[in-house]
C-alpha cells in the first residue's frame, strides 16, 4: 500500500471523527492479556508521525512502559477491517505520539484470554478417544487455542463443546486444527478453527465484550 493510500484512510478517520480499536498487552495471573480501549486521530504529519486522543476509557498509559508499540484496527465497514502496529514515541495521559504506519493489513478477529479465576471450559471430542477437558490459552469468534496432553491430527476435524462463564451460554460445534506446537511436561498447543453457527459468534462476541471490560478495570486499578 503507498503513502498516498495510507493517508487517505488516515485523514477520513480525522475528518469523519472516526474511532478506532487500540490495543496493548499486560500481565494478569501471571499471563499475558490483551486489552483494547478506543480513541481518535487528532493530528497526521505524513511520514513522521500521528496523534491519538479523546481515549475511552482512560488511557492506561502506564501499560506502555516496557511495551511501547500498539496495534491500531480501523474499521471499514461492520465486516471488515484494516490493522497496523505502531510505535509509541511519546505518550502521556491525554495523548500517544506514534510514527507513521508503513503499510495496513486485513484484520483478524480480536482474540481474548479467559479470566483464569472464571475460565472458559473447552471440551474436545473424538469419535475414537474419551471426552477430553483443554485449558483454554485464548477465544475469538472463529477459533480457539487450548493446551492439553492429547496428540490431535493438525488438520483433523473435532467436536468442540465450549461452555463460557456466568451462564452466558453453551456451544457446541465442529472445529479443525490448524496447529500444533510442543510443550513442557507433555502438553501440546493447538490453534483451531470453528465452524460456529452465526447465533454462536454473537454469544462468544458477547462473552469477549464482557471479558475486556474486566481487563480494563484491571487496568484502572492497576
Amino acid at each position: 500500500m503507498i503513502i498516498a493510500e495510507i493517508n487517505k484512510i488516515l485523514e477520513k478517520f480525522l475528518q469523519d471523527n472516526l474511532p478506532i480499536i487500540l490495543m496493548g498487552n499486560t500481565q494478569d495471573a501471571r499471563r499475558l492479556i490483551t486489552f483494547r480501549f478506543l480513541g481518535y486521530i487528532k493530528e497526521i504529519k505524513e511520514k513522521n508521525y500521528i496523534v491519538f486522543h479523546k481515549f475511552k476509557p482512560l488511557l492506561p498509559y502506564f501499560v506502555f512502559k516496557n511495551e511501547p508499540r500498539l496495534k491500531a484496527i480501523f474499521s471499514i465497514s461492520p465486516q471488515n477491517g484494516i490493522e497496523t502496529v505502531l510505535q509509541i514515541k511519546e505518550i502521556d495521559t491525554d495523548e500517544i505520539y506514534t510514527d507513521f504506519p508503513e503499510n495496513f493489513y486485513v484484520s483478524r478477529p480480536i482474540r481474548i484470554e479467559p479470566n483464569p479465576k472464571k475460565p472458559v471450559l473447552l471440551y474436545v471430542l473424538s469419535k475414537d478417544d474419551p471426552t477430553n477437558l483443554c485449558d483454554v490459552i485464548n477465544i475469538s469468534e472463529k477459533g480457539v487455542c487450548f493446551i492439553s496432553q492429547r496428540d490431535y491430527i493438525v488438520n483433523g476435524e473435532y467436536g468442540f463443546m465450549i461452555i463460557l462463564p456466568d451462564q452466558l451460554g453453551v456451544i457446541t460445534c465442529y472445529g479443525e486444527i490448524k496447529y500444533k506446537k510442543i510443550e513442557k511436561f507433555g502438553y501440546f498447543r493447538y490453534g483451531a478453527e470453528l465452524f460456529n453457527h452465526a447465533k454462536d459468534r454473537a454469544v462468544l462476541s458477547k462473552y469477549i465484550m464482557i471479558r475486556e471490560k474486566e481487563i480494563i478495570e484491571l487496568l484502572r486499578g492497576g
